[in-house]
């Protein structure tokens, strides 16, 4: 039996079939293979499944309620020789950006050269010895679809920043009010009236949202992830690896910004994909075991391919639009508009005759 596991977030919802775990659950009810959805805060019910499975399934967002559960969890339910998706040999570093700077450092993979300050004043050396050339790229440790990111363009700002981070923390979306001030939202409305589209008031709405949130709870006071920043950069290169399968598509900015992550601007056009960047994908991959992992890539002052971030959580759309993927030998075939959902399920019950 399988136990598949939905996060609080997850479990609240409306239809718990519309989630990306509802995919799971869609594929396996077609073909009949018996599961268990339990919640973990359902703790007495939760352990009693996993002694009568030998697979379990979750999907961990970016919150640190999510990734304490995920560290608490996954080495025990592995412990108990249960094979689980995602193990967490692949989710251990995703959903902490500082985690991330600190794989690709140490395995030399190519990546934006990347500062961590834990203390303004290491903040205030760095910037003194001229270790830090604006505008930079600024980062809270958590958060997706370009949330917690931010371009940075004075030492003033980045200092301002740092001190709010330090001193009172910062919530999340709220990274723009710590660097820039707290009258922010007023830019954004001006900015909405003399350009009245559809992006700026997309940008508006996004920011009333955090306004609005009070999950005091996930107040980022940890760190400052300081990166440098490539310009000419139009749009970013989404690789996903699923076991022997590359899936890519590109991502354009944002109107008038630098991010490419949560646009919805997506080019699936596999003629345009550099293939330069599935081969780094599958070698990561393959060399670090990961069961499933999508990567960012753009293009560093060399014209060479480097990694933003990777993550086991992803948007399965992204997939499920690419007309074909890649194998390790480069050769492609089609997808057929099947999601990850189904890949991965090939993979983790070893089941290639699986119906979808």
């Amino acid at each position: 039996m399988i136990t598949i596991t939905p996060t609080q977030h997850n479990y609240l919802s409306n239809d718990l079939k519309k989630t990306f775990l509802g995919k799971y659950i869609s594929i396996l009810d077609y073909n009949k293979i018996p599961y268990n959805v339990v919640p973990y805060f359902n703790q007495s019910e939760f352990w009693e499944s996993i002694s009568k499975s030998s697979h379990f399934i979750a999907r961990y967002r970016g919150s640190e309620k999510d990734l304490s559960l995920m560290q608490a969890v996954l080495p025990e339910i592995e412990r108990n020789g249960l094979k689980a998706l995602p193990n967490f040999n692949t989710a251990y570093h995703c959903g902490d950006k500082s985690k991330l700077s600190a794989f690709y450092k140490a395995n030399k993979i190519s990546h934006p050269n990347t500062l961590i300050f834990w203390e303004v004043i290491h903040l205030k050396e760095a910037i003194e010895k001229n270790l830090i050339s604006f505008p930079v790229i600024v980062k809270l440790r958590k958060g997706a679809a370009s949330t917690n990111v931010i371009k940075v363009y004075t030492a003033h700002q980045l200092i301002r920043l740092a001190t709010k981070m330090f001193e009172k923390g910062v919530k999340p979306g709220m990274l723009e009010e710590a660097a820039f001030g707290n009258f922010y939202i007023n830019k954004l409305f001006t900015k909405w009236l003399f350009k009245p589209n559809r992006n700026n008031l997309k940008n508006i709405r996004h920011k009333l949202h955090y306004i609005k949130e009070n999950d005091y709870r996930e107040i980022e006071s940890s760190c400052v992830i300081v990166q440098e920043f490539y310009p000419k950069n139009n749009f970013d290169t989404r690789v996903t690896v699923i076991g022997n399968r590359a899936f890519a598509v590109r991502r354009y900015n944002r109107p008038d910004d630098f991010r490419a992550s949560g646009s919805g601007r997506i080019d699936d056009n596999p003629q345009k994909i550099d293939l330069k960047m599935i081969k780094i994908a599958f070698e990561i991959s393959n060399k670090f075991k990961f069961q499933t992992m999508a990567y960012d890539f753009i293009y560093n002052l060399e014209g060479k391919p480097t990694i933003l971030e990777h993550n086991f959580t992803f948007i399965g759309e992204l997939v499920a639009v690419c007309p074909v993927f890649w194998d390790q030998n480069l050769n492609t075939y089609p997808n057929n508009n099947r999601f990850p959902q189904y890949w991965q399920l090939v993979d983790f019950l070893n089941d290639d005759k699986l119906k979808f």
